[in-house]
């Protein structure tokens, strides 16, 4: 699966962005369970159309040997499968950054 940065702000020394699905082509959006109650699983849900307020912004941070995780506005970590970790991001919650001429993927490669 590769997403674009749909929005770069550096804030704090702290690369921020929106992340925009490039087939789908919407916006990341944190998604809380309380928002909605017969889900009660909290997860980062690609299915807005604009990218709007802090449930939309990421940072992205840098890891030790070369990965890059991505935080929520609440400060939990995404996984692959757009589930929610806190504490310091597990292997599933890195990424590789590829950089391109037009704009920024974000590819989610498995770091193994």
């Amino acid at each position: 699966m590769r997403v674009t940065s749909g929005g770069v702000v550096l804030c704090g020394g702290m690369l921020q962005v929106n992340v925009r699905s490039v087939n789908r082509q919407k916006y990341a959006c944190l998604f809380v369970s309380s928002q909605d109650p017969p889900d009660d699983t909290d997860s980062v849900r690609i299915s807005s159309v604009i990218a709007w307020g802090s449930n939309a912004l990421f940072a992205v941070e840098f890891i030790d040997g070369g990965r890059y995780a991505i935080r929520t506005s609440d400060d939990r970590y995404i996984q692959r499968d757009g589930s929610l970790v806190t504490g310091p991001p597990p292997m599933d919650a890195s990424f590789t950054v590829e950089l391109k001429v037009c704009y920024t993927l974000l590819s989610l490669a498995n770091n193994e």
